[in-house]
């Protein structure tokens, strides 16, 4: 996507709670989250953003 449209007009959430999906079981995406911005960082270094969600048990809060 960022090829076609540009990586400037591009972002990509990051949520804890989808590790279930996508087959991860780390109790701690730190370490993921950490791997995925950097690897955006050098690939798009013009990339619009990163939006993360911190999990709770009471629901989700909004850090952006």
């Amino acid at each position: 996507v960022a090829k076609e449209v540009g990586a400037n007009r591009e972002g990509l959430k990051l949520n804890p709670w989808m590790f279930p999906f996508v087959g991860t079981r780390s109790e701690d995406p730190t370490p993921i989250f950490l791997y995925l911005t950097t690897q955006v960082e050098e690939l798009y270094p013009d990339f619009a953003f990163i939006y993360v969600i911190e999990a709770h048990a009471d629901g989700l809060t909004d850090l952006s």
